[in-house]
């Protein structure tokens, strides 16, 4: 089996498959975390993953490809779809500071499976502390969500889904990765940490987290999604020449 990972642009190359089908998997972006008027945050939401088994397909009847990009500075982040509506992982949302609101997980796509992503950590009263945003939907289990900052320590980030998913970032801290597919492309990356009384907030781990609120003016950050292919590739078969005419 092999692996295509598609982490940004909006086309692929193609394969040569043995003509069994493709499994694809998509994680939506994440969302941003938010300050609200008390300069304190609330954590964004993690992205969703999908995933289908389709018929294979060459590059040419493929009529749509978007990675999801994670919200930044109080933003949403944008679904990953492949084939346009046939495999959809949805986005997080950014939290709601005037609310003090972590955001939602990413959730409705379509697929033969889906997990949700994790909410974005609330704004506790009179904590002073961001709190973690959502880590992503995982491939075995939904999104963690982001834990509610306490009066005492800032809020940690939810873990992405399941074990394969990235661990949330303590205060400040960006989200690990997850591991599903490669110690590179992880499957649902945790939620960035909030953050106390200085410092910046963690962004979310690869791929798809939230971000966490911040305490002094900056936002944490989602991250983008990814597509993942699984096909196994085309063998060609040796055929031996002709032998050569004897001459008579």
């Amino acid at each position: 089996m092999t692996k295509i990972f598609l982490i940004s642009g909006t086309s692929w190359a193609g394969v040569a498959t043995d003509g069994s089908d493709i499994t694809i998997e998509c994680i939506g972006g994440g969302g941003s975390g938010a300050n609200n008027v008390r300069a304190t945050g609330c954590g964004g939401g993690g992205g969703e993953y999908a995933k289908k088994v389709v018929s294979y397909v060459s590059e040419a009847s493929v009529s749509g490809i978007q990675i999801g990009v994670g919200g930044t500075s109080d933003n949403d982040g944008t679904e990953t779809h492949w084939n346009t509506d046939v495999v959809i992982a949805k986005p997080g949302l950014k939290a709601n500071g005037a609310t003090y609101v972590g955001g939602p997980g990413g959730t409705g796509g379509t697929g033969d499976t889906t997990h949700d992503g994790g909410k974005g950590g609330n704004w506790l009263l009179e904590a002073g502390n961001g709190s973690g945003g959502g880590g992503a939907g995982g491939s075995t289990a939904a999104g963690g969500d982001g834990l509610t900052a306490s009066k005492v320590a800032a809020g940690y980030g939810g873990a992405g889904g399941a074990t394969a998913g990235g661990a949330g970032g303590a205060g400040g801290e960006d989200g690990e990765a997850g591991t599903t597919f490669d110690a590179t492309h992880g499957a649902g990356g945790g939620g960035g940490g909030g953050v106390g009384a200085a410092g910046a907030a963690g962004d979310g781990g690869s791929y798809g987290a939230g971000g966490g609120g911040s305490w002094i003016g900056g936002y944490g950050s989602g991250t983008n999604g990814i597509i993942v292919i699984t096909y196994t590739p085309a063998t060609g078969k040796y055929v031996s020449p002709l032998p050569a005419f004897r001459r008579q």
